[in-house]
């Protein structure tokens, strides 16, 4: 004979409005007045989002458990929620009113004065770009090796190739179903579109001549590529 568990009403309704009470979308109010002197960004408001479905998911667990005596693995759960949210919000500040430290590196600085010159106000957009900075600082490099990785990163953030295209066919996508007619595009550079398999190229953002041409390019060897 299976039993039922045990349901407590009272505690049953002391756990719904425990959840439904406001608390926690008041926590995000009082999270927007102390954080958010202008318009929240969308990764702000998405931190948030999260915070507070982790703080939700929290405390419809600790309802759960508490409705049907079982706490073990369902505290456990709770709190490991409750950790996710906290960590949460410390990224959710992290975002809002981005403001540089004085003991930043230089570098750092120095972008954050030419965004805001460049009129760059959104926070999410700076931080992203001074996270970028962060990033390649930390890479430790010297002068011709920090010129070197930057000419890199420029090229491969616009998904350019490191080096010559070449004909070997596992570089070209065969696009002919797509296009009604014979044409490949290149993997490692979309830009790039042939009609003879990846012999021969050219890239769509060339300028056309005066009949509508776009300049002609010759792929490589596949063992030439890299010299």
């Amino acid at each position: 004979m299976t039993t039922e568990p045990h349901v407590d009403v009272a505690v049953a309704a002391d756990d719904e409005r425990e959840v439904n009470d406001g608390s926690i979308t008041g926590r995000a109010m009082a999270f927007a007045a102390e954080f958010a002197e202008h318009q929240p960004t969308p990764l702000e408001m998405g931190y948030v989002a999260v915070w507070l479905a982790f703080g939700e998911a929290a405390a419809r667990l600790r309802a759960c458990a508490r409705k049907h005596r079982d706490t073990a693995h369902l505290e456990e759960t709770a709190a490991s929620l409750d950790r996710l949210a906290a960590r949460t919000r410390v990224l959710a500040e992290a975002t809002v009113n981005v403001e540089v430290a004085a003991d930043e590196p230089e570098l750092v600085r120095h972008a954050h004065r030419e965004l805001e010159r460049a009129g760059e106000h959104d926070d999410w957009f700076v931080e992203s770009v001074l996270a970028s900075v962060r990033g390649f600082i930390a890479g430790r490099h010297s002068g011709s090796s920090a010129e070197q990785a930057a000419r890199y990163v420029y090229d491969l953030l616009r998904h350019r190739p490191l080096t010559a295209l070449t004909r070997d066919p596992a570089e070209w996508e065969d696009r002919s179903e797509i296009s009604g007619t014979p044409l490949w595009q290149n993997i490692r550079d979309p830009r790039a579109m042939s009609t003879d398999g990846g012999r021969t190229y050219w890239l769509t953002d060339d300028e056309a001549n005066e009949v509508g041409d776009k300049p002609r390019y010759y792929s490589a060897e596949p063992q030439e590529a890299g010299r």
